[in-house]
């Protein structure tokens, strides 16, 4: 079992096609293919139920139970890495969702390292639900969530709110102003941002069926944006829409329904302090009081 296969079985779990997994982690998909099979044929199990000419690759039973596993295995793999590279002294651990990291958090990890060069920054990408466990198994020094999921011995406090914004293809049908009665959720790519967006979302449009996709990432919901047609559309925070909307290809519509506001909180474990949280948490309030596309509740 090595790295490699590892990564290739997450990047399938994660994408859902063996195309996107092989493009994303920079190898041919026969090469995927490959890595897969030896994979499989150690664990006496098949992990990926994949079809010939069919584009996506759903995991199966024994799939989805070996998500951790694999998931663990990289990150024992890294932290040794870590260890090995660098120098003794104090490590930060941050994490978030990739809107929140790519969108809105970078200035706040600039700035930290300007001030603490010596302190080994590490940036990690996991669902809520995963930054909430390694917090609270101390494997993670803080993180930005936007759902809650109240661990006994994790903090939370609300970090920032921003507007949820729609975001469509310029070559759509749909009209400069819409209600959402409007829109059919056949065509929507939708990601769970917030508790609040779940709950409005559950209430507007569940009765009428799933959604085309649901998808975590927002780089990959642009993506299946540009793929699956002119009627699709989705909704994201204003943070990520802003960089979106500089793609010609994808432009807002005014709606005329009240949309909820996301509300970001920033965890850390209840025992957990250093001089190195302590400045990020004051340089993080820093940026976020000087974004003017968020609102700071720091």
């Amino acid at each position: 079992m090595t790295r490699e296969e590892i990564e290739a079985f997450l990047a399938i779990a994660r994408f859902g096609s063996l195309s996107e997994a092989a493009r994303q982690i920079n190898i041919s998909q026969p090469a995927l293919g490959k890595r897969l099979i030896s994979l499989e044929d150690e664990l006496g199990r098949k992990l990926v139920d994949r079809k010939r000419g069919v584009r996506q690759a759903k995991l199966t039973e024994s799939g989805h139970a070996f998500v951790p596993f694999a998931e663990k295995f990289i990150d024992t793999i890294d932290n040794m890495k870590s260890m090995k590279e660098r120098p003794d002294g104090e490590t930060l651990r941050i994490a978030s969702s990739d809107g929140p990291n790519l969108h809105v958090l970078n200035d706040a990890y600039t700035e930290f390292k300007s001030r603490r060069p010596d302190v080994f920054l590490r940036i990690q990408t996991h669902s809520y639900r995963e930054c909430y466990r390694r917090v609270a198994d101390r494997k993670l020094d803080a993180a930005l969530v936007g759902i809650n999921y109240y661990y006994k011995s994790v903090i939370a406090q609300p970090a920032y709110r921003e507007d949820m914004v729609l975001i469509c293809r310029t070559d759509s049908d749909y009209p400069d102003s819409l209600d959402l009665r409007d829109l059919s959720v056949s065509n929507c790519i939708y990601s769970p941002y917030s508790s609040e967006f779940i709950v409005w979302f559950d209430s507007w449009f569940r009765m009428q069926g799933d959604p085309l996709v649901e998808c975590d990432l927002v780089e990959q919901t642009m993506r299946l944006m540009k793929d699956l047609g002119k009627d699709v559309w989705t909704i994201v925070p204003a943070s990520s829409a802003n960089v979106i909307l500089e793609d010609p290809l994808f432009e807002t519509r005014n709606v005329r329904n009240e949309m909820p506001r996301r509300t970001i909180h920033l965890i850390k474990n209840i025992d957990q302090q250093s001089g190195a949280l302590a400045l990020f948490e004051e340089i993080l309030a820093e940026k976020l009081q000087g974004n003017d596309r968020i609102k700071s509740l720091i």
